[in-house]
């Protein structure tokens, strides 16, 4: 079986995840808080200096192979 988890994520400037939420409800709760643990603990690069220092946003997908 496999199972697919988006969630939405924001990182401010520096590359530190700000928010994170699944992108979609009704999953299973259990893929959602593994891939929830997992991209709080990641670090994204950081903006450039010369670039807007704002806010990124997007969805990052974690596909589950059940065993």
């Amino acid at each position: 079986a496999r199972g697919t988890v988006s969630i939405r994520v924001t990182v401010d400037p520096c590359g530190r995840v700000v928010q994170a939420r699944p992108a979609r409800r009704g999953g299973d709760p259990r893929l959602d808080r593994a891939a929830l643990q997992s991209l709080r603990s990641w670090r994204f690069d950081a903006l450039p200096p010369d670039v807007p220092q704002e806010l990124q946003s997007g969805v990052v997908s974690f596909v589950f192979r059940l065993d």
